[in-house]
């Protein structure tokens, strides 16, 4: 298995994560990336009541040894690509350097930069010996070789896809796949505002509806704002200056927000909606199963609606250290 380096912050967000180290809840992720081999992960559920409640057991898992149905239902774009089975989840839009020195994976870079530069990263699940049957097609940006035959590479995460069956396995897996993105739908009003646990507007059908058209708005809205509390309560809590990626500022509400309303391209718009919702997803230091249950959904409300309710949990903890420190008269 490569070494993955990804320097990036990230926000401590689960009960899981905030016992494992509760003296620093922002910090720089190590190697390993955005995955955790913490044994508490393997039982990480979301909370009772919680927006993917329902979800808790939904991940589609593709075993090597598998025999699906080639008879799948197909509506997206088909490719064949090389698959990297990691321990973590890439999402779209995301840097990821990588440390190639197994042969076979050197084999396949050689040959992945030979050709269109492309291939699959899956989550590899070792509880169940079984990879994720949706990844993110990642596209080669840096291709450095050294001396030894290892390779340093970094690339950076693309469109999403689901396996539909394996068409090599050996000396590394290649698979046939389907492309897919987000649907675009509006959630409904009540759905958001009590996933929101806000109540529900009482001045007429003309201010729900409006309310519903802004819905992915209402939500990316809070979740940066949530995203700037957290930040703002992590520098006070640990005396230190950290700054959101580039990747989530480019693609925050703050961008639009000098456009009128009536000037903005609303599948642009929407466009930057999602990559903003994924670029959360890389900075949220959450178990694996749970980004993979945001990488696979196809509704950017949905994953919208989780992050809030992630970094409220994340703001009223914080903002209870700090006020646990202040009565301290800890500087």
């Amino acid at each position: 298995m490569p070494q993955v380096d990804r320097p990036t912050t990230r926000f401590a967000t689960s009960k899981q994560t905030r016992r494992r180290n509760r003296s620093e809840l922002v910090r720089s992720s190590a190697r390993g990336g955005s995955g955790s081999n913490d044994p508490e992960e393997k039982d990480a559920t979301p909370e009772p009541g919680s927006f993917f409640e329902e979800d808790s057991t939904a991940i589609e898992y593709f075993s090597p040894s598998e025999k699906r149905d080639t008879e799948v239902p197909v509506s997206g774009k088909l490719a064949e690509l090389p698959l990297f089975p990691l321990p973590l989840v890439l999402s779209p839009g995301q840097p990821i350097p990588l440390h190639i020195f197994e042969m076979r994976y050197r084999q396949m870079f050689q040959r992945i930069r030979e050709g269109d530069g492309r291939f699959g990263i899956v989550m590899y699940d070792k509880d169940r010996n079984a990879h994720a049957a949706v990844g993110t097609m990642a596209e080669i940006n840096v291709y450095e070789p050294l001396a030894d035959g290892r390779i340093m590479t970094s690339s950076i995460g693309r469109e999403r896809f689901r396996v539909l069956k394996y068409t090599k396995d050996s000396p590394y897996l290649v698979a046939l796949v389907e492309y897919f993105d987000d649907e675009v739908c509006i959630e409904s009003v009540e759905q958001i505002l009590a996933a929101l646990k806000e109540p529900l507007p009482q001045s007429g059908d003309q201010e729900t509806s409006r309310i519903s058209k802004q819905s992915l708005t209402l939500l990316e809205r809070r979740v940066w704002s949530a995203l700037g509390d957290v930040l703002r309560l992590s520098n006070k809590l640990y005396n230190r200056v950290v700054s959101l990626s580039k990747l989530v500022v480019d693609n925050s509400p703050e961008t639009v927000l000098s456009i009128p309303e009536g000037h903005l391209d609303p599948e642009q718009n929407f466009h930057r909606q999602k990559l903003f919702s994924f670029a959360v997803s890389s900075i949220l230091d959450m178990p694996v199963r749970q980004q993979q249950l945001l990488l696979q959904t196809r509704s950017t409300a949905k994953r919208l609606l989780k992050q809030a309710q992630l970094l409220e949990g994340a703001r009223q903890y914080l903002a209870a250290q700090v006020t646990i420190k202040k009565a301290l008269g800890e500087s």
